[in-house]
């Protein structure tokens, strides 16, 4: 979202462009459906929908991947490592080892989920004032709201998980030194 861009800012730049019948259409399509009365404005307002989407939607896509694919390499090794007919494997020692492994793979996935959702609404924001017909100034206070909600939950969720390890005594001995 260029960050220049003023609400009362006068449109004086034009240019023409060539479309094929079907993209008139579907912005035109588009357009009613929004409740939007010319397809001049129709055009701005999905070009600024596509900057927002542009400018966020690859990191969230790859974070997301890399997410699902470390979750699943951790999780399939766990699982390996307690179906083994290994004597030692199903120890108590090794059992509880695997508890906890788990139970951090749990709260690293839990951490990564929040920050993608949190991501996620720093993009949906904004792009639902534009498409609530709000000025592109207004969407980028709506991106500023999110990247405050966004960083108050982020903040909320390290306090939770670690209320949590510390209930289930799993911090490091120099958290808990810190603590007191």
């Amino acid at each position: 979202m260029p960050k220049d861009t003023k609400e009362d800012e006068q449109k004086t730049e034009r240019f023409n462009m060539f479309l094929s019948p079907s993209e008139m259409k579907a912005i035109e399509d588009w357009a009613w459906a929004n409740r939007i009365r010319s397809k001049s404005e129709a055009v701005r307002i999905l070009v600024q929908m596509g900057l927002i989407l542009d400018n966020n939607a690859f990191g969230l896509a790859s974070d997301f991947l890399d997410l699902t694919e470390g979750f699943g390499n951790k999780s399939l090794a766990t699982l390996e490592t307690i179906s083994k007919d290994d004597p030692e494997g199903h120890s108590p020692e090794n059992l509880q080892r695997l508890v906890v492994e788990t139970f951090e793979l749990a709260i690293e996935t839990h951490e990564r989920l929040t920050y993608l959702q949190q991501r996620l609404s720093m993009i949906l924001q904004p792009y639902q004032a534009l498409k609530s017909h709000n000025s592109f100034e207004d969407a980028k206070y709506h991106l500023l709201s999110a990247q405050a909600d966004s960083l108050a939950k982020a903040l909320q969720t390290k306090v939770d998980i670690y209320e949590l390890k510390k209930k289930h005594d799993l911090l490091p001995k120099d958290e808990e030194r810190n603590e007191e």
